[in-house]
């Protein structure tokens, strides 16, 4: 007896490398479910040694606990929040995997609907592993796959995907239509990466089962995303967003384009090929198009159709920052997820019933997936020793603090935690969520700076060139009582020394115009120029 065909697989795809059966052997099973436990023996491995960082301190603090409905840079996330005021609610700070345990569980689920959803669209089960177990240990995304604050990001992915299959059906009951719709509502409750997969599904939906059935998840959606945004979001707006025509005509298409083939490139041990297997995977993706009816199409092409929709939305919203940012690892993540299983069919069509290609491939796959996963342990490793240094940061600011209220809304790790601040530190000891760890003298050097160093503003008018003190490896010395010219206010990034004490993670804030930075005596201090070398410190 053979394994069932769903019935959106064409049955003229040949598996030129092995039959999925052996007697009564699932091979295509037993190869995903061996693929499973290494992706999850590699994060977990590289999970060793995560902390608490960045935006997760958001949700952390005293002050957010039950703001539920609040956004978060523009997202409606309920379901993050809740699961960290509940998590910390019982473990405190003092482990931080029952918060990333729900972040590898999510993740383990999209692999599997990854693998899924390749086979669904008629790829090998050989390539539907091989690409899926890719995606599950990819290094550029590590930053999705080991912070916990990314279950967020990365759950409607799983709820979009999960959509998909269920659309993919012949025919929709009611019962698939209320599945549908609280997928798509529920994913939203995590972010905003839903509204791109819910786009792709509801497309799908209208194509393969016509617009009476689409109707209801699609109003659901809509009233229920439609009344928070109108509530708690409207009139909250990006500055890094579209500001000119030239910005939506050029630098768009710029910022998509290099959203694809950057983030192929950065899974790649040669950068090199990432163009050309953009064409590729477009070319085979279009030849598909020739083969079939928009209601015949494959679930993997509208899980890409998200994938350009995610891409065009985050130029939308981001442009600003420049195509660097197009390939941030969170991007990445997305693009794995949702180009993937494109991939697999692709390439299962290339092979064809070529059984030395089909074996070439495999063999490079394989090297592939082992690339990622060094990348990912040593990613792992970089995450750490940043994080582990905002665990230090508050127990060397907890050494210091003498309970003024002058320092409660500084920040002691303000470049790794810049929303943490010293009273939401005192909340946690209150509360008995947080204890104090060994620290370094650079770690309270670190400290001291953030919370005591201060910039003045003065007035005067902007300095000539020649005015200003030259720049030595893009730093500018400052002695006690030089002035420094910022042409915008800017959170300049500062190295100081004192003693055998050096600054990692400094920062000052100064204003637009003539500062005069004061508030603590070290050996050495020193700003960063930055892009542009914008800052000038003149002599007084």
């Amino acid at each position: 007896m053979t394994a069932p065909v769903p019935s959106q697989v064409p049955h003229d795809v040949p598996d030129a490398v092995l039959p999925a059966r052996v007697g009564r052997l699932r091979l295509d099973l037993i190869a995903h479910g061996l693929s499973l436990v290494a992706v999850l023996a590699t994060v977990l491995i590289a999970a060793r040694g995560q902390w608490f960082f960045y935006d997760e301190w958001d949700f952390l603090a005293e002050r957010a606990e039950w703001a539920l409905l609040a956004p978060h840079n523009g997202h409606l996330s309920l379901f993050p929040q809740l699961f960290t005021t509940l998590v910390k609610g019982v473990f405190g700070l003092s482990t931080y995997w029952p918060y990333l345990a729900l972040t590898i569980a999510v993740h383990l689920v999209i692999v599997h609907l990854v693998w899924r959803l390749a086979l669904r669209s008629g790829a090998s089960w050989v390539f539907a592993v091989l690409f899926s177990t890719i995606f599950g240990v990819l290094a550029p995304a590590a930053e999705n796959t080991l912070w916990a604050f990314q279950v967020g990001f990365i759950t409607p992915l799983a709820t979009g995907i999960v959509a998909l299959l269920i659309v993919a059906r012949r025919s929709l009951r009611r019962r698939d239509l209320v599945i549908v719709a609280v997928l798509l509502v529920v994913g939203v409750g995590f972010s905003g990466t839903a509204l791109p997969m819910t786009g792709a599904v509801l497309i799908f939906m209208l194509i393969r089962h016509g617009w009476r059935q689409t109707a209801v998840p699609a109003a659901a959606f809509v009233v229920l995303y439609g009344l928070w945004y109108v509530v708690f979001n409207r009139g909250q707006s990006t500055p890094f967003g579209v500001r000119s025509g030239y910005d939506l005509i050029v630098r768009v298409p710029e910022f998509i384009t290099h959203a694809f083939v950057d983030s192929i490139a950065k899974m790649l041990p040669m950068v090199e090929l990432a163009p050309v297997l953009l064409v590729a995977l477009v070319a085979g993706g279009l030849i598909g198009l020739r083969r079939s009816t928009l209601s015949t199409l494959s679930p993997a092409y509208f899980a890409a159709l998200a994938a350009l929709a995610f891409a065009a939305l985050t130029a939308l919203t981001r442009v600003q920052l420049g195509v660097e940012g197009a390939s941030a690892g969170r991007y990445v993540y997305v693009y794995g997820a949702l180009l993937l299983p494109a991939a697999a069919v692709a390439v299962t069509r290339l092979v064809g019933s070529s059984r030395m290609v089909g074996i070439v491939l495999v063999l490079l796959l394989g090297v592939l997936a082992v690339f990622n996963a060094g990348g990912l342990l040593r990613e792992g490793n970089a995450q750490a020793l940043q994080e582990r240094r905002v665990e230090r940061a508050i127990s060397a600011a907890l050494s210091i603090d003498d309970g003024s209220e002058g320092i409660g809304r500084r920040a002691p790790a303000a470049i790794l935690a810049p929303t943490l601040t010293m009273d939401d530190i005192r909340s946690f000891v209150e509360r008995g969520q947080f204890t104090p760890v060994p620290f370094t003298p650079s770690d309270l050097l670190d400290v001291r700076v953030n919370l005591y160093l201060e910039a003045y503003p003065e007035s005067g008018a902007a300095p000539g060139v020649a005015e200003c003190e030259a720049a030595v490896d893009g730093f500018v010395e400052i002695d006690p009582g030089d002035r420094v010219w910022a042409p915008l206010a800017v959170g300049a990034t500062v190295y100081a020394t004192d003693g055998a004490a050096s600054t990692f993670s400094a920062k000052v804030d100064l204003k637009e115009g003539w500062n005069r930075v004061q508030g603590l005596e070290l050996d050495t201090l020193r700003l960063l120029q930055g892009i542009g070398g914008g800052l000038c410190v003149v002599a007084d």
